[in-house]
């Protein structure tokens, strides 16, 4: 492992450990109805969804209407395009949906410590009392896996499941800072996206090195 290439970032055991229902089919269609698809309370008028350059062409080839870097349903609305009335992604079969769908509920915060955002404490998935809910590193596995990776995300679980408190893991930095370039987005401090193969510059982080891959394990 190049140690330039990487960047150790903290994970929050105590967020990690929040319990959800996850993303079941049936849970969608009939419970929550895909809630977190839909504008949060920012203020904006449509449901706007950042997508990076070399996303928009698969996206456009679906149908999608995208402007100014942001996918917008085209006339307005706080749901997005691909929604159907029963909740379901249009896009989940094709694995076509943009990055930042598949991160949710994960989030870096300014130190470079993976948590849980506070919008999705918001929503019904939550600690629902009527179902059987799991800790979010179970329920949302897959999201951990588009993060770092099968084999980061796989050791994470493990980690989390031996009881372990904070740790830190490697992640390829590019993909670091395009991760926090969408939260910024989130934000409404959206920067121009940085061109695919440039040099990028990780968020504040501790300094990156290359072993060992698990570290401050409890």
């Amino acid at each position: 492992m190049c140690a330039e290439n990487f960047t150790l970032v903290k994970i929050s055991s105590k967020s990690a450990r929040e319990l959800f229902q996850g993303c079941s089919e049936e849970y969608i269609t009939t419970v929550c109805h895909g809630r977190c698809c839909w504008a949060n309370n920012t203020g904006a008028a449509n449901h706007q969804i950042p997508v990076f350059p070399e996303e928009e062409e698969r996206l456009r080839a679906h149908g999608a209407y995208i402007e100014n870097g942001f996918m917008t349903p085209k006339g307005g609305g706080d749901r997005c395009q691909f929604q159907a009335e029963n909740g379901l992604c249009a896009l989940h079969a094709d694995n076509a949906k943009p990055l930042t769908c598949y991160l949710s509920p994960f989030v870096f915060n300014d130190s470079g410590t993976l948590v849980v955002k506070n919008r999705n404490r918001l929503l019904k998935c939550y600690q629902d009392e009527t179902v059987a809910h799991t800790p979010a590193y179970v329920a949302y596995k897959d999201s951990l896996v588009k993060i770092f990776g099968e084999d980061t995300a796989c050791r994470i679980c493990e980690a989390l499941e031996a009881g372990s408190g904070d740790f830190t893991v490697p992640i390829d930095t590019e993909h670091y800072v395009k991760i926090q370039q969408l939260r910024k987005a989130h934000k409404g401090t959206w920067e121009p996206w940085v061109p695919r193969g440039a040099a990028v510059k990780a968020a504040p982080a501790p300094a990156p090195r290359p072993e060992p891959l698990f570290e401050g394990m409890e």
